[in-house]
């Protein structure tokens, strides 16, 4: 089937003229790909994890809208990213989409070219994970490990420092200090709790009205099996200002703390890619788990994977393989609790920076 070439203006140049064509035959993929706008809403929450009003500036048709998604995805040179998502969900457009070398990926198990013998010994796993150089990555776990804190309180539970004096955690964990049935200035933030033989430094909220500085509900169903599903306000996050800046302080062995930057998040890890969750699991010192991820759910809100996670890991960070942070630990598969659960669950941070967003609470670069 052919592609309708668009209108263009005579004073357009070549180099313009082919950009233009390149951006409407991916248009007109997506359309074909996502038909109405809760599947084109499912991807702009499922690859770039934040919400479609982000990208979306008013009601517009569904050509209109899916003109705005690959703007919004060249404006953030992510347009390589939307169309290997297209492709690897919509096989048939490969031929189309390549004609233009937008060098996608189709297929992460593709027969492996080569001659036989010692040089077909490697090849890439299905995952397609990839690999990452040891040394910086080890310097960005160390650097985590001063950036996550324990919680206790009325409740208790994992946070991440997301600015000097911010932390990021699970508005369930602290709800009985916001909604007054407990006072605030008993929740302590422990860091530096690494073993049973040093607890770390504790710190305070601030002795102030506004010591949660942003935060949204959770959904029933994240707690009850026929519990309703989530609604985009409904994100299950509480922002929590500390009485003093401990990202300025320097940890146990010296180093400067620091925070977790929001500005380098990453997209949610697709299927059967890896998944790491760095927490405070039955109220121990500082673990880690890795598991895989099993994608975002339907309504692009949750993501789930197999990593492990306990009572008190809810508000922990969720990074990809490469330590790059993606989510908020947020719960575990709704049901008996004395009996494995099927998936934990997550919500992809972009979602809550899309929130933060649109209380005019932008504090990241």
């Amino acid at each position: 089937m052919g592609w309708p070439e668009p209108k263009l203006p005579r004073s357009f140049d070549h180099q313009k003229r082919t950009d233009l064509l390149e951006k409407e035959v991916l248009k007109e993929a997506m359309l074909r790909a996502y038909p109405d706008k809760p599947s084109l809403n499912g991807l702009i929450r499922g690859l770039f994890g934040i919400a479609p009003h982000a990208v979306h500036k008013s009601e517009l048709s569904l050509v209109h809208r899916s003109w705005e998604v690959v703007d919004w995805a060249d404006g953030k040179m992510r347009i390589k990213e939307l169309v290997e998502f297209i492709v690897r969900r919509n096989p048939e457009l490969a031929p189309i989409l390549r004609s233009f070398d937008l060098e996608v990926e189709l297929s992460p198990d593709v027969a492996f070219q080569g001659s036989s013998g010692l040089d077909n010994l490697e090849r890439s796993t299905a995952d397609q994970n990839g690999t990452f150089r040891y040394g910086p990555l080890l310097e960005q776990s160390i650097a985590i490990r001063g950036q996550v804190c324990y919680i206790s309180g009325s409740k208790t539970g994992t946070g991440f420092l997301v600015a000097a004096d911010l932390v990021l955690t699970n508005y369930h964990v602290v709800q009985n200090e916001v909604v007054g049935l407990k006072p605030p200035s008993e929740l302590l933030l422990r860091f530096d709790y690494l073993s049973e033989f040093d607890r770390g430094i504790g710190v305070r909220v601030a002795a102030t009205s506004e010591w949660c500085v942003a935060r949204s509900p959770y959904a029933p169903g994240d707690a009850v099996e026929a519990g309703r599903a989530p609604a985009v306000s409904e994100l299950d996050y509480a922002l929590l200002r500390l009485a003093d800046p401990v990202g300025r302080t320097r940890t146990r062995d010296n180093r400067e703390r620091g925070w977790i930057e929001l500005s380098q998040l990453k997209p949610v890890p697709r299927v059967n890619q890896t998944v790491n969750v760095i927490q405070h699991p039955n109220n121990e010192p500082l673990s880690f788990a890795a598991g895989r991820s099993s994608g975002i759910t339907a309504n692009g809100l949750r993501f789930h994977y197999q990593a492990e996670t306990k009572g008190g890991s809810s508000g922990s960070p969720v990074f990809a393989a490469d330590m790059s942070v993606v989510g908020l630990h947020q719960a575990g598969a709704p049901g008996n609790q004395n009996e494995p659960g099927e998936y934990n669950q997550g919500i992809p941070l972009g979602l809550i920076m899309s929130d933060l967003e649109s209380k005019r609470l932008r504090f990241w670069s």
